[in-house]
């Protein structure tokens, strides 16, 4: 069997909810779904997803613009 060598790197809730911590903002674990889904749908695939894309799409979030 041909073994591969595989990266994978997983965002949750959690990361958003602390994340928005760090940036003195406040949101909710349904806010955090919405920001991870939305993320899992429109991510750029050769950006990736980064803590700017949290950021981003956080902010985004809480102004109502997704």
């Amino acid at each position: 069997m041909n073994r591969q060598h595989v990266a994978v790197a997983i965002w949750c809730e959690e990361d958003v909810i602390s994340r928005a911590g760090e940036r003195g903002k406040t949101v909710t674990k349904e806010q955090a779904a919405h920001i991870i889904d939305t993320i899992d749908h429109k991510q750029d695939c050769c950006m990736g997803i980064t803590w700017d894309t949290l950021d981003i799409y956080t902010d985004a979030e809480l102004d109502g613009e997704i």
